[in-house]
């Protein structure tokens, strides 16, 4: 087949860009045409098709009001992003066209162009956008649903957006204006889920689609060998931001004393998060910084356990499947898709959210068991073998792709 990917980002800046590239590597290994089309940005991967992609939209940048006018234009609908996807189709006539991060920077005018082929639409959702003005159903430091079946106007309440009132009612605006086209309805043959959390949410939220199938994020798994050794340290790596439970993290970890973690990644909580532990002396917490690629699956095995504490409801977080991948018990918060991934006690162990008393005590089970823990990384790393491999996903996304055609 002929299959062109769309994402905004073309260089691997979280897990919808892995996951995208992942999924073009893919299908090109069982002998599939693959183009893409995306924004311009200075990270790009080398592409053949970057002739056709559209400049870069910072949408946090100030500019002044004529500038800005232009890019909330870009925001709602790009004229740009249109044209130029209208002269990638004369080139490439797909077969199958699978869309991911589409919002702003390339915007909903390229499901206008796309409704005008015969290529049947495929969009795996990454986040919550189809329901949430920000993403992430999450605002003031808590989960976030007053949005609820279209309540769009809530974001601006709440400046969901940059804390913004101008970028909120933006956001809300754009969200009012799709749900009066129709156009995901009238345009996406099929979504794809990966977590059945965020199905159900689609669901409950009244969104107007077609059909929608599950299937989750998988691995290339000859890139993880698994280490079942026990580290001497506890490990987070991820975004450092007020979502992902980091504060609890540190008061935890702050009190267990002499147990070390270290924390990989970068963000806005970082200098934070810094200070706190410089003022209260935690010699048994140690920033590493980003870490990616074959540095930070090093930096997994070594560990004896991973901590993904978030507060916000992650999706089907690659955090918590590449460190199963890789042989290490998570311990988690049960948030959005976690759960799909960890049964408590046998692939991993779960905890509430923002319970820090629960939290620690999950850490100290770790700290007790050996054996068990050992078993546990064995189950995860089988448990990924069973359902999150390169061929179960080929299977059933082609099985999806050949559906429609």
């Amino acid at each position: 087949m002929k299959i062109l990917l769309i994402n905004k980002y073309f260089y691997r800046r979280a897990g919808a860009e892995k996951y995208f590239f992942d999924l073009a590597r893919l299908l090109e290994s069982h002998g599939h045409e693959v183009a893409f089309f995306a924004m311009h940005h200075k990270d790009n991967e080398e592409s053949k098709w970057s002739k056709y992609f559209v400049k870069e939209m910072d949408l946090t940048e100030r500019r002044g009001f004529v500038k800005d006018f232009e890019t909330a234009s870009d925001f709602v609908y790009s004229t740009e992003a249109k044209e130029n996807l209208s002269r990638l189709l004369k080139e490439f006539k797909p077969d199958i066209v699978h869309l991911h991060n589409i919002y702003h920077q390339l915007s909903t005018s390229i499901l206008d162009v796309l409704k005008e082929i015969d290529a049947p639409k495929v969009m795996t959702l990454h986040d919550y956008k189809l329901i949430c003005p920000n993403y992430s159903l999450f605002t003031e430091g808590r989960v976030c649903e007053r949005c609820f079946r279209h309540k769009y106007y809530q974001a601006i309440i709440h400046k969901c957006v940059q804390n913004s009132y101008s970028a909120s009612a933006l956001a809300a605006y754009e969200m009012y204006i799709v749900r009066a086209r129709h156009i995901y309805e009238n345009v996406v043959d099929c979504f794809v889920s990966p977590s059945l959390f965020l199905e159900d949410k689609i669901r409950d939220w009244d969104v107007e689609i077609k059909r929608i199938e599950h299937v989750p994020n998988f691995l290339f798994l000859e890139d993880y060998a698994p280490n079942y050794a026990l580290g001497n340290y506890y490990l987070y790596f991820g975004r450092l931001a007020e979502e992902k439970g980091l504060a609890d993290l540190v008061n935890v970890f702050g009190e267990l004393g002499k147990i070390n973690l270290r924390i990989a990644g970068t963000g806005p909580l970082e200098e934070s998060l810094k200070e706190t532990v410089k003022i209260q002396n935690l010699n048994n917490i140690e920033f590493v910084g980003f870490q990616s690629g074959e540095a930070l699956n090093e930096l997994v095995a070594g560990a004896r356990a991973v901590i993904v504490p978030t507060l916000v409801y992650d999706n089907y977080p690659y955090s918590v499947l590449e460190s199963q991948a890789l042989g290490k018990a998570v311990v988690a918060s049960r948030m959005g898709g976690i759960p799909e991934m960890i049964e408590n006690n046998t692939t991993g162990y779960l905890y509430e959210p923002r319970n820090k008393f629960d939290l620690r005590a999950r850490v100290e089970e770790t700290m007790r068991e050996n054996g068990e823990l050992k078993e546990i990384g064995h189950a995860a790393r089988e448990r990924v073998e069973r359902e999150n491999s390169a061929e179960v996903h080929y299977e059933k996304i082609m099985s999806i792709y050949n559906s429609l055609i």
